[in-house]
C-alpha cells in the first residue's frame, strides 16, 4: 500500500476511503533448500508456520512500509486497521523507534503506530489486553477471525481482559460506527408499536 499507485487513492479529495484494513493473506515465498526443509518437517504443509506467525509478520511489514515510506505522514487522515491485534508492531514498538531514524520522519515511528487502529483477534486474553493498553480502547474493535477461528473462542478470551461496560460498548459497537462510519439500521415499529429493526 505505499506504491506510487495508491497515492491518487490516498490523496482522493472526495474522501470516500473510510479505512483500509491490513490482513495477512499468503504463505511466504520460499524456494530451493528452504522450501524443501520446510516440506520435510512438515510446517510448511500444514500451514503452521504462516498461520502461527506468517500473517502477524506480514500485517506488522505493511504497517511499517506504510509508516517509514511517509505515507502516514502525507496522508493524517488516513485510517489503517491492523488484524490480529497489531501483528508484532505493539511488542516491537520501542524497537521500531530505535531502528529507523534513517527514514528521517519528523516524528517518531511509534506516533504513526498509535494512530492505527485494530481487532481483538488472538487466542491470547493478554495479547488481547496488551493491544487494548497500547493503542488504546478508542482504537480497539471486536474481531472474530472468523471463518478460521469460532467467535464464541475470542468472546470467551475476552471476558477475561479488563473491561468495563463503558469500554466493552466501545469495542462491541461504538469503535466500529465511528472508524468504519457504519450508521445504525432504521427502526421501525412492530404491530404494537415498539421499535423493531426494519
Amino acid at each position: 500500500m505505499d506504491e506510487v499507485i495508491f497515492v491518487p487513492i490516498f490523496s482522493s479529495e472526495t474522501n470516500e476511503i473510510i479505512a483500509a484494513l491490513i490482513v495477512g493473506f499468503r504463505p511466504f515465498e520460499l524456494t530451493g533448500a528452504h522450501a524443501r526443509a520446510g516440506m520435510r518437517s512438515g510446517i510448511w504443509i500444514d500451514g503452521a508456520l504462516h498461520l502461527g506467525l506468517g500473517r502477524v509478520i506480514e500485517v506488522s511489514v505493511a504497517a511499517m512500509r506504510l509508516i517509514l515510506s511517509g505515507t502516514m505522514e502525507r496522508h493524517p487522515d488516513l485510517k489503517i486497521v491492523l488484524s490480529h491485534t497489531g501483528g508484532a508492531l505493539p511488542y516491537q514498538a520501542g524497537r521500531m523507534d530505535k531502528n529507523s531514524k534513517a527514514a528521517k520522519l519528523p516524528k517518531p515511528v511509534t506516533a504513526y503506530m498509535k494512530r492505527m487502529f485494530t481487532d481483538t483477534v488472538t487466542p491470547h486474553a493478554k495479547g488481547m489486553q496488551f493491544a487494548i493498553d497500547y493503542f488504546g480502547i478508542d482504537r480497539v474493535m471486536y474481531g472474530t477471525d472468523y471463518p478460521c477461528w469460532d467467535p464464541a473462542a475470542c468472546l470467551k478470551l475476552l471476558e477475561d481482559v479488563r473491561l468495563t461496560d463503558a469500554d466493552k460498548r466501545k469495542v462491541f459497537y461504538d469503535n466500529a460506527r465511528r472508524i468504519l462510519g457504519l450508521k445504525d439500521p432504521p427502526l421501525a415499529k412492530s404491530a404494537k408499536g415498539e421499535p423493531v429493526l426494519a
